[in-house]
């Protein structure tokens, strides 16, 4: 026997489902499948064999699939239609061609215009819609086995998967500098302590900033000068307070670098 469909819907879309019923019908469960030309009238629904997930027409015209029981013990939202006219009568039915489909109305003696339908209408046949243990809805279709034995085979079609979230551009990872002139003068903008010219320099990551701003500071002229923290790691908005020391016999002119994964600020430097 030759099954044409298979998993109809999956639990591909995430948005909420909506409970709703309709007055003055009470909930019917009908069991964990529906043969051809069975239906689901408003409030009724399917059961999956492990208990943990059925499938209900709303009153709303929605159908749903959610975890749990039955509707009074309602779980968490798995799959709808994502068609809900409003508050009404409608019915599910499993049609003859393969097709499971959504119709106002009470019953199929009575049904009125098409909401929804699956997709597949292999052809004339005899069909079965399950509710599965593992939260899917599946229609399969019988055929004869050579032994004149009825047999089943699920096919089942490949859930198209959800698009996957956008994620906003990220801007580089930004590091400013103070002070604000980008130069030293060591007789002017730093004071001297025991034949050193000790300089100060602050390192900021800008709040704006994705991620953590690493950063490292060095020179382009002698070996002796010293950085206070010499790098580090910044969270966004964060920033350091960089000591500079510099021997007062050393007056070569020169850069302070301070490097990020992004771009370098410089300071100028003469005694």
């Amino acid at each position: 026997m030759l099954d044409f469909s298979g998993r109809i819907w999956y639990k591909e879309e995430k948005e909420e489902g909506f409970f709703s019923t309709e007055r003055g019908r009470s909930m019917a469960n009908k069991g964990s499948s529906l043969a051809t030309g069975a239906y689901l009238a408003t409030n009724d629904y399917l059961v999956s064999a492990n208990g943990l997930y059925f499938a209900i027409m709303q009153g709303d015209g929605n159908l749903v699939i959610y975890q749990g029981s039955d509707p009074a013990h309602q779980g968490v939202f798995v799959w709808n239609s994502g068609v809900a006219p409003g508050i009404g009568q409608y019915f599910v039915i499993m049609q003859g061609d393969g097709n499971l489909v959504v119709y106002k109305g009470s019953d199929p003696a009575h049904q009125g215009a098409f909401v929804w339908n699956s997709g597949k209408a292999p052809g004339a046949g005899i069909y079965v819609a399950t509710m599965q243990n593992d939260g899917s809805l599946v229609v399969s279709v019988e055929t004869w086995g050579s032994l004149g034995t009825p047999a089943q085979q699920m096919v089942r079609s490949t859930p198209t998967p959800a698009p996957a979230p956008t994620q906003p551009p990220q801007g580089p990872v930004i590091l400013d500098l103070q002070p604000a002139s980008m130069s030293f003068v060591g007789h002017l903008d730093c004071r001297i302590s025991e034949g050193v010219y000790v300089c100060v320099a602050r390192v900021f990551s800008r709040a704006s900033n994705p991620g953590p701003l690493n950063w490292t500071a060095f020179v382009n002229f002698a070996n002796d000068v010293t950085f206070s923290p010499g790098s580090g790691t910044l969270a966004p908005g964060a920033s350091v307070l960089v000591i500079i020391s510099i021997p007062t016999n050393n007056c070569d002119q020169g850069l302070f670098f301070f490097q990020g994964p992004a771009n370098t600020r410089t300071i100028t430097w003469e005694c």
